[in-house]
Protein backbone atom coordinates (compact mmCIF):
# COMPACT_ATOMS: atom_id res chain seq x y z
CA UNK A 1 0.00 0.00 0.00
CA UNK A 2 2.95 2.08 0.88
CA UNK A 3 4.44 1.68 -2.85
CA UNK A 4 0.67 2.92 -4.41
CA UNK A 5 0.83 6.28 -2.57
CA UNK A 6 4.26 7.06 -3.36
CA UNK A 7 3.89 5.98 -7.04
CA UNK A 8 2.24 9.45 -8.11
CA UNK A 9 4.66 11.31 -6.22
CA UNK A 10 7.51 9.63 -8.62
CA UNK A 11 5.70 10.07 -11.65
CA UNK A 12 5.40 14.15 -11.30
CA UNK A 13 8.98 14.26 -10.09
CA UNK A 14 9.49 11.85 -13.44
CA UNK A 15 7.98 14.22 -15.59
CA UNK A 16 9.16 17.45 -14.14
CA UNK A 17 12.33 16.09 -14.34
CA UNK A 18 11.27 14.84 -18.41
CA UNK A 19 10.20 18.43 -19.03
CA UNK A 20 13.57 20.39 -18.01
CA UNK A 21 15.40 17.98 -19.57
CA UNK A 22 13.36 18.85 -22.66
CA UNK A 23 13.53 22.48 -22.28
CA UNK A 24 17.34 22.78 -21.97
CA UNK A 25 17.62 20.61 -25.09
CA UNK A 26 15.35 22.57 -27.22
CA UNK A 27 16.80 25.84 -25.54
CA UNK A 28 20.05 24.36 -26.46
CA UNK A 29 20.35 25.48 -30.49
CA UNK A 30 19.36 28.80 -29.87
CA UNK A 31 21.90 29.81 -27.47
CA UNK A 32 24.89 28.46 -29.62
CA UNK A 33 23.39 29.96 -32.91
CA UNK A 34 23.68 33.60 -31.46
CA UNK A 35 26.89 32.89 -29.93
CA UNK A 36 28.25 31.43 -33.01
CA UNK A 37 26.88 34.25 -35.56
CA UNK A 38 27.95 37.01 -33.48
CA UNK A 39 31.09 37.75 -35.24
CA UNK A 40 29.37 37.16 -38.63
CA UNK A 41 26.16 39.17 -38.12
CA UNK A 42 28.83 42.08 -37.15
CA UNK A 43 30.49 41.88 -40.52
CA UNK A 44 27.47 41.01 -42.70
CA UNK A 45 25.17 44.01 -40.75
CA UNK A 46 27.18 46.32 -39.04
CA UNK A 47 29.52 47.71 -41.59
CA UNK A 48 27.78 50.01 -43.47
CA UNK A 49 26.30 52.75 -40.98
CA UNK A 50 24.08 54.02 -43.57
CA UNK A 51 21.90 51.33 -43.70
CA UNK A 52 18.24 51.75 -42.59
CA UNK A 53 17.34 51.71 -38.37
CA UNK A 54 21.47 51.06 -38.38
CA UNK A 55 21.70 51.44 -34.81
CA UNK A 56 18.31 48.82 -33.84
CA UNK A 57 19.61 46.39 -36.81
CA UNK A 58 22.97 46.19 -35.79
CA UNK A 59 24.07 43.92 -32.66
CA UNK A 60 27.19 45.77 -32.55
CA UNK A 61 27.18 49.02 -34.43
CA UNK A 62 30.81 51.27 -35.22
CA UNK A 63 31.70 53.07 -32.51
CA UNK A 64 31.85 56.20 -34.88
CA UNK A 65 27.62 55.74 -35.59
CA UNK A 66 26.76 57.64 -32.55
CA UNK A 67 23.89 54.88 -31.34
CA UNK A 68 25.03 55.55 -28.01
CA UNK A 69 26.22 51.95 -26.86
CA UNK A 70 28.94 51.14 -24.39
CA UNK A 71 32.06 49.96 -25.23
CA UNK A 72 31.34 46.26 -25.24
CA UNK A 73 28.26 46.66 -27.24
CA UNK A 74 30.10 49.04 -30.09
CA UNK A 75 32.12 47.89 -33.02
CA UNK A 76 35.72 50.15 -33.70
CA UNK A 77 36.77 48.97 -37.05
CA UNK A 78 40.55 49.17 -37.33
CA UNK A 79 40.88 48.48 -41.27
CA UNK A 80 38.39 46.96 -44.25
CA UNK A 81 39.40 45.84 -47.49
CA UNK A 82 37.17 43.85 -49.66
CA UNK A 83 38.43 40.17 -48.27
CA UNK A 84 38.72 41.60 -44.59
CA UNK A 85 37.74 43.49 -41.75
CA UNK A 86 39.89 43.96 -38.65
CA UNK A 87 38.16 45.06 -35.56
CA UNK A 88 38.81 45.78 -32.14
CA UNK A 89 37.83 42.86 -29.91
CA UNK A 90 35.07 43.64 -26.98
CA UNK A 91 38.07 42.13 -24.68
CA UNK A 92 40.00 45.78 -24.96
CA UNK A 93 37.06 47.63 -23.27
CA UNK A 94 37.87 48.58 -19.57
CA UNK A 95 41.43 47.41 -20.01
CA UNK A 96 44.49 49.79 -19.34
CA UNK A 97 46.12 51.79 -21.76
CA UNK A 98 48.18 49.51 -23.59
CA UNK A 99 46.61 46.80 -24.02
CA UNK A 100 45.66 45.33 -27.42
CA UNK A 101 43.45 43.19 -28.90
CA UNK A 102 41.99 42.40 -32.65
CA UNK A 103 40.03 40.24 -35.13
CA UNK A 104 40.42 39.73 -38.60
CA UNK A 105 37.74 38.28 -39.99
CA UNK A 106 36.37 37.69 -43.52
CA UNK A 107 34.00 39.07 -45.59
CA UNK A 108 32.33 36.25 -46.82
CA UNK A 109 31.17 33.58 -44.94
CA UNK A 110 33.98 30.57 -44.16
CA UNK A 111 33.23 26.76 -42.64
CA UNK A 112 36.74 26.12 -41.97
CA UNK A 113 40.13 25.74 -43.27
CA UNK A 114 38.94 23.33 -45.99
CA UNK A 115 36.65 25.76 -47.11
CA UNK A 116 37.24 26.37 -51.16
CA UNK A 117 35.54 30.27 -51.09
CA UNK A 118 38.06 31.76 -48.04
CA UNK A 119 40.49 33.99 -48.80
CA UNK A 120 43.90 33.73 -49.03
CA UNK A 121 45.52 34.50 -45.43
CA UNK A 122 43.23 32.66 -43.37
Amino acid sequence: MEFVARRPLFRQLFTILHLAVLALFLAAPTFGADTRDTLWNIVSMCMDTGTADYCTTCIAPRAEAGCNRPCENTTQVWGESPQFVVIRDRKMCGCPEGFVHGLALPRNRVTGVEDPGRPEGI
